[in-house]
């Protein structure tokens, strides 16, 4: 299999760009300097990368507990 293709890899990539994301949102939204309306819309996008990111390591847990 193609290291390109590693799901495991491909799983590290996308937790680190949800943290990230998350990071970037929560930075944003509590960013006193920004307009209300601007800062909802950032909260929004960080809630949204913070259940995309626990159903990503559900997922993960899920899946190593049955194959233990």
């Amino acid at each position: 299999m193609s290291e390109d293709l590693d799901p495991n890899k491909i799983r590290d990539v996308e937790i680190k760009r949800l943290e990230e994301l998350a990071a970037l949102a929560y930075r944003n939204a509590m960013d006193e300097g920004l307009r209300m309306r601007t800062r909802e819309s950032w909260y929004q996008k960080y809630t949204n990368a913070v259940l995309a990111l626990n159903q990503l390591l559900k997922d993960l847990h899920t899946r190593s507990t049955r194959n233990d």
